[in-house]
């Protein structure tokens, strides 16, 4: 744990951490609104998280969800199917 906080503490501390925190999610939140439903976010915006943000694609396009899961993994992102 020490060598966490000791990067928490090098990139500006808790307040810097939250800044950054709902500066990505906010951008994630702001992509999926401004796609025109090709994403989609199945939460209630009052229960929206900064964790985990979770989206559908074309209403569930299972094919256009696994060609993004390939091209994530691709990039190093793996665990991003989540669950129903």
């Amino acid at each position: 744990m020490g060598r966490v906080f000791a990067w928490a503490e090098r990139q500006g501390g808790i307040e810097a951490m939250e800044k950054n925190s709902a500066m990505k999610s906010s951008l994630l939140y702001n992509t999926i609104q401004e796609s025109a439903g090709f994403y989609t976010c199945t939460v209630d915006k009052a229960c929206w998280s900064r964790m985990n943000v979770p989206f559908r694609i074309k209403n569930g396009d299972e094919t256009l969800e696994a060609a993004f899961l390939k091209g994530a993994e691709q990039k190093g992102m793996i665990q991003l199917k989540g669950h129903r």
